[in-house]
């Protein structure tokens, strides 16, 4: 049995449950996941009071993007930055579907050691898995250090038993975050993992209905014209509006057609060679 006590430092009550309600109202009556994800991370930043709180989603190979964000006056956005695989390895994801928030209170802190007065058990390893206040990592807290963050926060979001990303606040000064607070945003990890799935199918069911419609078009406009080239890049509805993409490129019978944002003509044709 492990028995951690902290100080208490605020009276969270009615205005937890006040925002709870809040949210969850937001959560059901928000128009997309991005609207949910955006608003969730304000709620945890009015909550805690850091300089920057983002919602992290992990994609299949393992690397992170940052999809939401809520920052501080003075300080540059994260948004859609993408962090790779090894920065959180697969062993830390499973501490972080276990302990659903840890917390780094000041990264110069001095460690702890553990005193030992039974000679029975003082070779035995304690095992912290389960501890909320036990230290971490040196790597991480140096990567901590260097990107000038003196505090750290997050809240762990699952989907179908499964890491979906993590809800990451930066501090630049230390900051404790009492244990009322921590489980105010503990609920709103949870109210978002709930709505995750429910989330992600149905726009992925929207998805689909709009690209099958704009196929649809674009088989039409084919069928009518006999022109290839005019159908995938018809002002109306084209290669953009099928893919979400902010540009593209046709090469078809030696020509280069263009939407968008795109390379160079010679660059297009050096990729398109690419085996």
């Amino acid at each position: 049995v492990l028995v951690e006590l902290e100080p208490v430092r605020s009276s969270a009550g009615e205005a937890s449950q006040n925002i709870m309600e809040s949210l969850l109202t937001k959560i059901l009556g928000a128009k997309s996941l991005n609207e949910t994800l955006q608003w969730s991370a304000a709620q945890v930043k009015d909550i805690i009071s850091y300089d920057r709180v983002m919602i992290y989603k992990f994609a299949e190979d393992g690397h992170g993007e940052v999809v939401a964000e809520a920052v501080s006056e003075g300080f540059e956005s994260f948004m859609g930055l993408h962090y790779p695989a090894s920065d959180i390895p697969k062993q830390a994801r499973e501490l972080y579907k276990r302990n659903l928030v840890r917390i780094i209170a000041d990264v110069d802190a001095t460690d702890a050691m553990i005193e030992v007065n039974n000679e029975q058990t003082k070779e035995i390893p304690l095992d912290l898995t389960d501890s909320v206040l036990r230290a971490v990592s040196p790597i991480h807290i140096q990567y901590l250090k260097n990107m000038g963050v003196k505090a750290s926060f997050s809240v762990s979001l699952t989907s179908d038993g499964e890491l979906w990303g993590l809800i990451a606040c930066h501090h630049y000064a230390p900051n404790v975050i009492d244990y009322k607070k921590r489980n105010s945003c503990k609920v709103i990890g949870q109210l978002l993992s709930t709505s995750l799935v429910y989330r992600e199918n149905e726009e992925s069911r929207e998805q689909k209905n709009l690209f099958r419609d704009h196929m649809l078009d674009m088989i039409k406009l084919v069928r009518s014209a006999w022109d290839i080239p005019a159908a995938l890049t018809d002002n109306a509805n084209n290669l953009l509006n099928m893919t979400e993409a902010s540009g593209a490129a046709l090469l078809y019978e030696d020509k280069i057609y263009t939407l968008g944002e795109t390379p160079s003509e010679e660059a297009i044709y050096s990729i398109s060679k690419w085996p």
